[in-house]
């Protein structure tokens, strides 16, 4: 990952190690961006 880049499934596993129970929703910003994240 590029230094710009939010590893979100790190944060994904810190939540769950908390028992995390609230939704969470995945924002990309940038214009494509839902297609190229989709897309790995």
């Amino acid at each position: 990952m590029s230094e710009d880049e939010i590893n979100h499934r790190a944060y994904i596993r810190i939540l769950n190690r908390f028992d995390y129970q609230s939704p969470i929703c995945i924002e990309a910003p940038r214009v494509g961006g839902r297609e190229y994240f989709t897309d790995r």
